[in-house]
């Protein structure tokens, strides 16, 4: 039954609101209620396959997302759109990501909070880092010590582990990379590492039985089923959040609830402490503005009057990469029989030989680069994601159109290559120069908003990528790679570059098959909406937790950074918290001290 109060509202349930809402209900005496816009989902068995997350884009679990025509970028996408696949469904966009986790360099993190003297890694990131996770059953992850079950209660919400399947080509990436001088190292416990390069076979988020495990399914299983303090809402969407109307000037406005549907039926509910915004890098700039929280400018083409002028829905960063079936070897690595399989499917449902195939997440090797040896921080520009398989896997029956790729584009340039075994290297942009915004087309709640991350404007991060291709072609000469007859497919070539004579090809390649890896941050940083401590400007009661609120782009899958800070805001949660209840004591306090002294020196006594 949904109440008229709960003590936190929290809207979205993905990776950081369902961990808020595990953290928070830890309390008995709080009730918490998670507004999530997408449905749970079932057979859950199903979908948390690790195999399969990919075929939840464009279905109903994804808000189908794309960005506006690119200018730069994107120019074999229907329309030059890139597609921006979001999570409508409990858990997010983590129930169809690659599970990587990765906690990016120390340096990244400096680099935020280089303005605070107080700063300090270990304690204030590290310590979140390590507070969520547990390792399990890798004796290569060194510091294993317990493992992880789905039944039992625990105070970490994320098992890691090495990934469970992976196909030979590992190996041999990684023999490769160590022949051209980079470190093979647990980048996960030596994030503070200096040098040119370092890589590792893929951590991931599974469970012991292989499964993909999210926050989500930490709260279901660890919460939802043993407290009755939690309330988690699917299907509701919220319209805009509620404010007390400040008596002063001087004083903040006040979140008080939220407006929301569920059902076509128009609900408000109210919050006695806290509104925790955590719909993500889209939704939550979206229902600030539509909250009246915005650039006034902005505010004023859709009709919303704005009371806070803040840059809500700029510094829009994205990953962006490029390459995909660049290479060819001698033997197929993984197709879509490994998928087709009922043995491999008996594999997994029984946990044979670590659950064969279905537990992959198709990353089997990352890394990083530095490029500029003389960058006065120590983090790359260049991360590297190595798949066993490239999108032609399928020969154009599903992956080609999650890439909004066009038929000619496909049938001049990526059916040619369906005679070759081919995988995929991907040079990943790691801190993209170009930024872009996301903008209200309408101050109806139901409108998707405007999505333009500009990529690949500024030039310095063209550079970077073909500065990626130069090292895979460095990569594929190595006497490792030459095992596999490593070839860089540069002669099958895309019309429309091979014509162009003003631009480079492969500036042209890069301009052309412009890739998202899907980690988009900053539309409502720390430091431009949001302080230190989450809580958005000029506000009361009102925090923003997820991956908006990320300043700067780390160099890393930005889930694990997302959960970090979500552990992170829980302690200035609680301490708000303790603040109010201890001034409320301290007034009650006050007020009985001076009724005894008034008793006393009132004649009327």
């Amino acid at each position: 039954m949904l109440l008229y109060q709960y003590d936190y509202i929290i809207i979205g349930g993905g990776s950081a609101g369902c961990l808020i809402a595990s953290r928070l209900a830890e309390n008995p005496k709080s009730r918490i209620l998670i507004l999530e816009a997408g449905s749970s989902y079932t057979p859950e068995w199903l979908l948390n396959i690790p195999a399969l997350g990919v075929l939840l884009q464009q279905s109903v679990y994804d808000w189908g997302y794309q960005t506006v025509p690119q200018t730069h970028a994107c120019y074999a996408m229907n329309n030059n759109a890139c597609r921006w696949p979001l999570g409508r469904i409990v858990g997010g966009t983590s129930m169809f990501n690659n599970m990587i986790y990765l906690k990016g360099l120390q340096s990244d993190y400096d680099e935020w909070y280089q303005d605070y003297k107080d700063y300090n890694y270990k304690y204030d990131i590290e310590w979140y880092f390590n507070k969520s996770i547990t390792f399990i059953n890798q004796t290569s992850l060194e510091d294993s010590k317990s493992s992880f079950n789905r039944t039992k209660p625990k105070k970490s919400v994320l098992p890691v582990q090495e990934i469970r399947h992976s196909t030979p080509l590992s190996e041999y990436i990684l023999n490769g990379v160590q022949e051209l001088g980079y470190q093979v190292l647990n980048i996960n416990k030596n994030n503070d590492k200096n040098g040119n390069g370092y890589f590792m076979k893929t951590q991931v988020n599974q469970n012991e039985y292989g499964e993909r495990w999210t926050t989500a399914q930490h709260l279901k299983t660890n919460i939802l089923n043993n407290n009755n303090n939690v309330l988690l809402l699917t299907n509701a969407h919220v319209i805009k959040i509620l404010f007390n109307n400040a008596s002063t000037d001087s004083q903040p406005y006040e979140a008080a609830g939220v407006q929301f549907e569920h059902f076509n039926k128009i609900y408000q509910v109210y919050a006695a402490k806290e509104v925790i915004l955590s719909a993500g890098v889209v939704h939550s700039p979206q229902i600030l503005m539509l909250s009246g929280i915005g650039k006034k400018s902005d505010l004023e083409e859709v009709g919303i009057v704005s009371w806070n002028d803040l840059p809500v829905g700029y510094n829009l960063q994205d990953h962006i990469s490029t390459g995909f079936d660049l290479i060819s070897i001698n033997q197929t690595m993984f197709d879509l029989s490994d998928l087709l399989s009922p043995i491999n499917l008996l594999k997994y449902i029984f946990n044979i030989n670590n659950g064969g195939p279905f537990t992959t997440p198709a990353c089997e090797v990352i890394g990083y680069i530095k490029l500029n040896n003389t960058n006065s921080t120590n983090s790359p520009e260049l991360g590297i994601m190595v798949l066993p398989m490239g999108i032609n896997m399928d020969h154009g029956l599903k992956l080609r159109h999650l890439l909004n790729i066009k038929n000619d584009i496909w049938y001049s340039y990526f059916n040619k290559i369906n005679n070759f075994n081919t995988i995929t290297i991907l040079p990943i942009l790691l801190h993209p120069k170009s930024t872009g915004y996301i903008k209200l087309k309408s101050s109806n709640y139901k409108i998707e908003p405007l999505i333009d991350p500009k990529y690949l404007t500024n030039p310095s991060d063209v550079q970077v990528l073909l500065n990626g291709i130069t090292f895979i072609k460095q990569l594929t000469q190595t006497k490792s790679m030459q095992q596999l007859n490593a070839t860089l497919l540069l002669n099958i070539t895309i019309p429309d570059c091979l014509n162009n004579n003003n631009v480079d090809y492969l500036e042209c390649y890069v301009r052309y098959l412009t890739l998202t890896t899907y980690h988009p941050v900053g539309t409502c940083s720390i430091g431009h909406v949001v302080n230190n401590e989450f809580k958005v400007f000029n506000t009361n009661k009102l925090r923003i937790v997820d991956g908006s609120v990320i300043p700067l782009l780390p160099s890393t899958n930005v889930h694990s950074t997302i959960i970090m800070l979500a552990e992170k805001s829980i302690d200035f949660i609680k301490k708000t918290d303790y603040q109010t209840q201890y001034k409320n004591k301290t007034y009650l306090y006050d007020f009985f001290l001076y009724s005894i002294i008034f008793s006393f020196n009132c004649k009327c006594f």
